[in-house]
């Protein structure tokens, strides 16, 4: 008897068609200006009430590049819709990798720790801003020869790539020259 024809299959097709409905219908509860502010989201930290934030400023702006062993400093200030600046807003600061202290007053230290592209979000209220950072590989603590097999015999020869590992993990093939090394 087959399997999965049964109630339980379809159980699980209304699982399925229920979940993609609701992705359908998530993306339409945000909508992105010009100048990248996501606005229609629900944010853990508030403006001053009868404040109305119409943007967030990061700094340093991006896109930046920052190794993956070094913290990087950031600064967020939010703006009304004159341009005039909003004292005493609190932010909430997320990444997509690696660790972000909120220092308060707008003052965050972030340690990116993942090489690639990656994004600092700060929000408050409705409104969110992004600083997109490409992370490089930190400084080099140790060099792994890997073997392209793992068993050969006396006779065959053994091709080796070195791999540079930084202190969060991070490896990547150094320019290593083909002669007098």
């Amino acid at each position: 008897m087959p399997k999965g024809n049964g109630l339980g299959g379809i159980e699980m097709r209304h699982r399925i068609l229920f979940l993609v409905a609701i992705l359908l219908v998530i993306p339409g509860q945000f909508s992105l200006d010009a100048d990248g502010q996501t606005y229609g989201r629900s944010c853990a930290s508030s403006p001053p009430p009868g404040s109305t934030v119409d943007n967030i400023e990061i700094t340093p702006s991006g896109p930046i590049s920052i190794p993956a062993d070094v913290n990087l400093d950031l600064t967020a200030k939010a703006y009304d819709s004159g341009g005039s600046e909003i004292g005493s807003v609190q932010f909430s600061w997320s990444t997509s990798s690696g660790n972000i202290q909120n220092f308060g007053s707008g003052s965050a230290r972030w340690l990116p720790m993942t090489m690639g592209s990656q994004i600092v979000t700060v929000c408050t209220g409705e409104v969110e801003s992004q600083l997109s950072v490409q992370v490089l590989h930190g400084t080099a603590l140790s060099l792994d020869l890997v073997p392209e097999f793992e068993n050969i015999t006396a006779d065959q020869s053994i091709s080796l790539s070195p791999y540079l590992i930084d202190t969060h993990g991070n490896a990547w093939i150094p320019n290593v020259p083909f002669a007098d090394w």
